[in-house]
């Protein structure tokens, strides 16, 4: 499990992929795997992403181990034996309650966004 600069990772072979998703209109359910992630959205999409792309404004809660891309693009950039997902295990970013802009297609590469 590597430390770098005092955050804790887990590099894994599989890319995070949408188990569930249950999108009500106002309200979405996320469900990812292989590592848990669970994220629920509340709120409206913004202007002209009815047709699944773009934003919205949501009050979002989260919870699990998301990847974090910056650090999987630098690994595989500069060569890292695994060549792995970098997944953050830090209590900090494996939960949160905010409004914040929602995707509203969910994208791997944004988890906590989605």
């Amino acid at each position: 499990m590597p430390l770098v600069n005092g955050e804790r990772y887990l590099i894994s072979s599989w890319r995070p992929r949408e188990l569930v998703n249950l999108n009500l209109g106002l309200v979405r359910l996320l469900l990812w795997g292989p590592w848990p992630f669970l994220s629920l959205s509340i709120g409206l999409p913004s202007k002209g992403t009815l047709g699944g792309s773009g934003k919205g404004r949501a009050f979002q809660m989260y919870f699990g181990i998301k990847c974090d891309p910056s650090k999987t693009d630098d690994a595989r950039r500069n060569g890292y034996p695994s060549g792995g997902y970098w997944m953050r295990l830090d209590w900090y970013e494996c939960a949160a309650f905010r409004i914040h802009d929602v995707a509203v297609q969910p994208e791997w590469r944004d988890q906590g966004g989605s």
